[in-house]
């Protein structure tokens, strides 16, 4: 354990060291920082101290059954719950029996938190993406609407003022032929 002492104190990653009976045996100064729990309240006991009998279980059980677990889990720091990401490993010795387990934890709460803020502003720019989506259908439609109705405005104009046109040629035209009608008879 000493040799591994030594390194994990001076890592600035939080790291526990837990014997074969999950019971930690050592923090390093980053742990005691980020969970500020000092030795004498830690050592002895297991991950529950941190994360709950709940948590705790899943991990433990997690260990005995691959050697690994990685994941996220919560705690409650300061009165706050906050989001620690956990990787936990089982050293062996040559003999294949548990020497200990290594913790590293590391406080992933305000990554989380622009996550969702991130995901939150995706969600309401698709939001208005579709909005005016909608709002340029609607446009597109009334435009079309507009310009279908002009045109049968100017057809009508045309038809009607045409009408009247050739209603007004054939007037003079029966006024001409009248006329020229009478003077062929004189």
């Amino acid at each position: 354990y000493t040799t591994l002492f030594r390194s994990i104190n001076r890592s600035t990653e939080a790291i526990t060291i837990s014997d074969h009976n999950d019971a930690i045996v050592e923090q390093n100064a980053a742990h005691r920082k980020l969970f500020g729990l000092h030795d004498d309240v830690l050592k002895g006991k297991t991950c529950a101290v941190i994360f709950g009998e709940e948590q705790s279980s899943r991990v433990l059980a997690a260990l005995h059954k691959s050697e690994r677990f990685n994941g996220e889990l919560f705690a409650r720091i300061n009165g706050e719950s906050r989001s620690i990401e956990v990787s936990m490993f089982t050293v062996r010795n040559n003999d294949s029996k548990v020497v200990c387990r290594v913790t590293q934890s590391r406080d992933v709460t305000e990554r989380r938190k622009v996550e969702e803020s991130l995901r939150h502003s995706h969600t309401e720019l698709e939001s208005q993406v579709m909005q005016r989506t909608v709002d340029l259908q609607n446009l597109s439609y009334r435009l079309l609407r507009t310009q279908d109705e002009e045109r049968r405005r100017v057809a009508r104009d045309l038809h009607d003022s045409t009408g009247q046109t050739l209603t007004a040629l054939k007037m003079a035209v029966a006024t001409l032929q009248g006329k020229l009608d009478r003077k062929s008879v004189v």
